[in-house]
C-alpha cells in the first residue's frame, strides 16, 4: 500500500472487522461451510476446502510449515521470501523507478 503505516494500519483494521462481520452474518454467502481453516474441540486445525484452490506453482505455504526454531526463519519461510524477491526483481514484477530508489541506478 502507498499509505502511511498509521493509515496502513488503520485498512487493515477495517478489513478485519468487515472479516469477522462477514464471517458472523453472512457465513453460508460469503463462507460456505468447510471452506475456511477451523480448529477442532482439541485445538487441532481442520484445513478448509479453499486449500484445493491453490495453484500448484504458487508460493503459498501454510502457516504450519512456517515455524520457526531458536530465532531462526524455517527453510520454507526463506523460499516464500526468495519467491517475492525473484518476482519484483523480474521484468514483470518491477516497477519503473525501484532500481533508483534502492540502488540509485538512473532508470533505463
Amino acid at each position: 500500500m502507498q499509505i502511511s503505516p498509521d493509515r496502513a494500519q488503520k485498512v487493515i483494521a477495517a478489513c478485519c472487522v468487515l472479516y469477522n462481520y462477514l464471517m458472523t452474518n453472512s457465513t453460508p454467502t460469503y463462507c460456505p461451510d468447510g471452506y475456511a481453516d477451523t480448529f477442532n474441540p482439541d485445538g487441532e486445525l481442520v484445513e478448509g476446502s479453499w486449500r484445493s484452490n491453490i495453484p500448484s506453482d504458487s508460493c503459498f505455504l501454510s502457516t504450519s510449515t512456517l515455524r520457526t526454531r531458536a530465532g531462526r526463519s524455517a527453510g520454507k519461510a526463506k523460499f516464500v521470501r526468495d519467491c517475492i524477491k525473484n518476482y519484483v526483481n523480474s521484468e514483470v514484477g518491477a516497477v519503473p523507478w525501484q532500481n533508483q530508489r534502492v540502488f540509485g541506478v538512473p532508470n533505463s
